[in-house]
């Protein structure tokens, strides 16, 4: 019994109300959506076209039960403007980029989805409610707009994440530290051609895009040991069993002095 009142409290919170889903088409979303429309919900969904070939959206026909609109959330007026012509009474926030290898290998456009996304909602979301309480029209509207979202808000972390993006676009940051990666891989590889040390290691790039990691093939645990212990004599710090992160600050010197010690170490071999 307890549960059951539990579920007729539920349907009924939602129940004759407005609710935005962004990325509703989305696997995540295209689900929330039709338990939404069981609800009695008058549910609008906004977002790009589907992510995937076949999606969930399509294959359940979602446009047809809900009222969609194709909104990308970063465009801040647009999404102004969604707001203002549906006010919503509650707002689940699920259009994202997923963080998977598509993600890491475009950091940009993550970052710009996700947390200048959220942003965008959010003052969108303000702004129709301010809107609302200026014309003192609450009939439609709860007295508070609620919103839940895919991302934790932290007012921290997503004003860390802009100032980091404008540092690096500033000082191309992205393609300085893809260059260095590749620099770092490609002359590792040759030093090791050079003394034909191919069976022993390899200079490898993680995933797609080139985060150093130098893999030592198996049985070569004395080589390996010798490699680290003589880069820290030199105050070189490389992970033995990870990728390596370039930052901003590194330069093209510190990756030619990288690679010089790497040679005086495997000359000895």
């Amino acid at each position: 019994m307890e549960n059951l009142n539990r579920r007729e409290s539920f349907s009924s919170l939602f129940d004759g109300k407005t609710v935005l889903v962004t990325g509703d088409s989305g696997f995540k979303g295209s689900w929330l959506c039709l338990m939404m429309t069981l609800l009695g919900t008058r549910v609008i969904g906004c977002s790009i076209d589907p992510p995937t070939q076949p999606s969930l959206y399509e294959l359940i026909h979602l446009y047809k039960l809900i009222e969609h609109f194709h909104c990308d959330i970063r465009q801040v007026e647009d999404v102004k403007q969604l707001f203002a012509l549906v006010r919503p009474q509650f707002v689940f926030h699920l259009a994202a980029r997923p963080l998977v290898i598509e993600s890491y290998a475009q950091p940009y456009e993550t970052y710009e989805t996700n947390i200048l996304g959220l942003l965008n909602v959010l003052e969108a979301a303000g702004y129709a409610l301010a809107a609302t309480l200026i014309k003192n029209d609450m009939a439609n509207i709860l007295p508070s707009l609620q919103i839940g979202s895919t991302y934790q808000f932290d007012a921290v972390a997503p004003a860390a994440a802009l100032k980091v993006l404008e540092i690096l676009k500033s000082r191309q940051g992205i393609a300085h530290l893809w260059n260095l990666g590749n620099a770092f891989i490609n002359g590792l590889n040759e030093i090791i051609n050079q003394y034909s040390f191919n069976e022993l290691v390899e200079a490898q790039s993680w995933m797609w895009s080139p985060m150093p990691f130098v893999w030592f093939k198996p049985n070569q645990l004395k080589h390996m040991q010798n490699f680290y212990s003589k880069l820290l004599q030199n105050g070189i710090i490389l992970h033995p069993t990870h990728m390596n992160f370039i930052s901003v600050s590194h330069t093209t010197e510190d990756i030619d002095y990288v690679l010089h010690v790497c040679e005086t170490i495997m000359k000895d071999w």
